[in-house]
């Protein structure tokens, strides 16, 4: 009687292993969507930051013709010819200092590849074409952006292929990508 359980505990050694080979893709499914997640929720967090800090310099500098001519009694001008803070506060949100942005003098993050055009990544959130920066009323100013995000598996799968095949996608950058936006309403100084 001992020998039919010995039996059936020969025909389970392999059994973990199978079982361990149908969950193993599921649970990298798993983790690779947290993964995703929470790339996109970091840079979510980043643009928010960035919108409040272009939204705080140009309400304080929207009542401005130049740095020695700011007062309440000037009303709000969002028009970038007559306003020069109005381009400062965009860039402010795409690199985080008023300088213009300009990809070419990045520093390369690894020394045989180009940075990537990270300003190129940030587009117009308004479809007819205005400016980030709009007036609300007599007294307060919005700040829209909208950031590209691309996704850490479709820029593999793009590379994957392109080392696979010979082939690149349309766009070398970031083949699949989801639009984030933040906006932050400002009372002007």
């Amino acid at each position: 009687m001992s020998r039919p359980i010995s039996n059936f505990k020969y025909r389970q050694t392999g059994a973990t292993l199978v079982e361990f080979a149908l969950v193993l893709p599921l649970l990298l499914l798993l983790l690779l969507g947290i993964v995703e997640f929470s790339y996109a929720f970091f840079h979510l967090n980043i643009l928010n930051k960035s919108v409040q800090d272009g939204a705080l310099y140009f309400s304080e500098m929207a009542r401005c013709t130049s740095l020695d001519n700011c007062s309440p009694n000037i009303p709000i001008n969002v028009n970038s010819t007559s306003n020069p803070y109005l381009n400062n506060a965009e860039n402010l949100v795409m690199t985080g200092n008023t300088a213009a942005c300009n990809d070419t003098n990045n520093p390369p993050l690894v020394k045989s590849k180009p940075t990537p055009p990270w300003c190129s990544y940030y587009i117009n959130p308004n479809p007819d074409g205005t400016k980030w920066i709009t007036q609300l009323d007599a007294n307060h100013i919005q700040v829209t952006a909208t950031y590209q995000h691309c996704f850490i598996t479709g820029s593999t799968l793009s590379k994957l292929t392109k080392l696979v095949i010979g082939t690149s996608s349309t766009n070398s950058n970031c083949l699949s990508f989801y639009n984030l936006t933040a906006t932050s309403v400002m009372r002007a100084q």
